[in-house]
């Protein structure tokens, strides 16, 4: 049986890991992001925190869409950039995330 708990985070499931290690994903929260079996999920850790993200292998991509996005910003401030070209490259950043948006559906 898990237990409910409320964080500062929101809310949590307390679960108990099996001997081979193994965390029931609760029903609930499967189905509100959208896993099933065989889902890829993806775990991370540092400190006492352990992090489970549905995994898609455009997530690492949509992060350099980010950074892109804020270099982007940046040099539009530059007089050595023509703002049609940096119009440009938004316009394309944007297309990109369309994609990358239908992909993940």
């Amino acid at each position: 049986m898990m237990t409910e708990v409320v964080t500062k985070d929101g809310t949590g499931i307390v679960a108990r890991m099996d001997d081979l290690g193994r965390i029931v994903v609760p029903k609930p929260m499967r189905a509100r992001l959208g896993l099933r079996e065989r889902s890829q999920v993806l775990i991370t850790g540092n400190d006492n925190t352990l992090t489970i993200r549905k995994f898609h292998p455009y997530n690492d991509f949509a992060s350099h869409m980010e950074s892109l996005e804020v270099s982007l910003e940046e040099i539009s401030y530059s007089p050595d950039i023509p703002a049609e070209k940096v119009a440009e490259l938004t316009g394309l950043v944007a297309q990109m995330r369309e994609v990358i948006a239908s992909i993940e559906e």
